[in-house]
């Protein structure tokens, strides 16, 4: 819903200021576009407002910015009644929500409301949905601070530079949120980016990588340099989404995906996801080699080339065998250069 906000085309109203007058026709036109992207596997992720719009329910009904309007209310429940039916969704109360600086619209919800528009979503979808918020401007996430242990909400859809140490902040939130007492389901849905495309070698090694090894669920990408309001072609992005693709099959192939748990510190130079005992997964996103102390037992090694994809591969050492001995006796063990363009 981007009534006032940056596209100003996507309402499910007669019109931008209709907000109790749906229509029926373009909400079954929708309905063509969800179901499309059901059965093609795409995830429909619902932004609810965005940061020019954070305000509006609540002024156009009642002339505040405090409280929650039936309007939007009604606009909930619409949503639901109309797409809950959808798997894999996620709904997200607002983009960079709090980024809003006060002017009509554009000013920001507060913490208690994020917390009542959660509360009221979650009692209206009927399945375990996935309910989340956007932190603005992409390098600042205080907004989650005061919604950590929230039994509503399910995770951030967090925004972050590109450049910036995207594994890190990943990493920061889970720990934090699981320390909370309400673990939550870690998505980059925006790796903030001002050229017209990531750079593919710091999309694969920083943004990819650097969440998955994090242990998020996903990564989506964004175009910038104002493209995102006019994109009509994804074709020159392919790389960028078979990049992620090629991490998720290796995750989903060869290790439990939800089993393995981020260990910052198992390796000195290295991401590591572990599932103790079983599978060992380390990411050199500058390549050279590492040292691993492993429980005791007979390992397989293996490796994958993140750049192209493919089968695993069998390198010169195809096996070793971890004993009880101190970490200087056991044998470095040699890992390929993974990560260069």
């Amino acid at each position: 819903m981007n009534s006032y906000g940056d596209g100003k085309q996507a309402w499910p109203w007669i019109d931008r200021d209709a907000t109790l007058t749906y229509d029926c026709s373009k909400l079954d036109q929708w309905e063509i576009l969800f179901s499309h992207m059901t059965r093609m596997g795409v995830m429909p992720h619902f932004v609810l407002s965005e940061t020019e719009n954070e305000a509006f329910f609540e002024i156009r009904e009642t002339g505040r910015t405090s409280g929650f309007a039936k309007s939007r209310k009604i606009y909930y429940r619409e949503m639901v009644a109309r797409f809950g039916h959808h798997p894999a969704i996620t709904w997200n109360i607002g983009e960079e929500n709090g980024l809003a600086q006060g002017d009509g619209y554009h000013t920001a919800n507060t913490d208690e409301q994020r917390i009542l528009f959660s509360a009221h979503l979650r009692k209206l979808v009927p399945y375990d949905d996935h309910i989340v918020i956007h932190n603005g401007p992409s390098y600042e996430d205080w907004i989650f601070t005061p919604l950590l242990g929230n039994k509503n909400l399910t995770g951030p859809a967090f925004q972050w530079n590109y450049e910036e140490d995207i594994y890190g902040k990943t990493l920061e939130w889970r720990n934090k949120s699981a320390a909370a007492g309400q673990p939550w389901v870690f998505g980059l849905d925006e790796p903030f980016v001002k050229e017209t495309k990531v750079p593919m070698e710091v999309w694969r090694k920083n943004v990819v990588w650097g969440t998955f090894m994090a242990g998020s669920a996903g990564v989506e990408l964004y175009i910038g340099k104002g493209d995102d309001l006019r994109v009509q072609d994804y074709r020159p992005f392919e790389e960028h989404y078979q990049t992620a693709v090629r991490a998720i099959r290796f995750l989903s192939d060869h290790t439990a995906f939800q089993a393995p748990e981020p260990h910052e510190g198992f390796v000195d130079n290295a991401w590591s996801l572990l599932q103790e005992g079983e599978t060992y997964v380390l990411y050199l996103a500058d390549g050279g080699t590492t040292e691993i102390k492993l429980p005791e037992g007979e390992y397989k090694v293996d490796w994958f080339d993140p750049r192209n994809g493919g089968e695993l591969q069998r390198g010169s050492k195809q096996a070793c065998l971890a004993a009880t001995a101190p970490r200087s006796a056991i044998p470095p063990i040699q890992w390929m250069k993974i990560g260069y363009a």
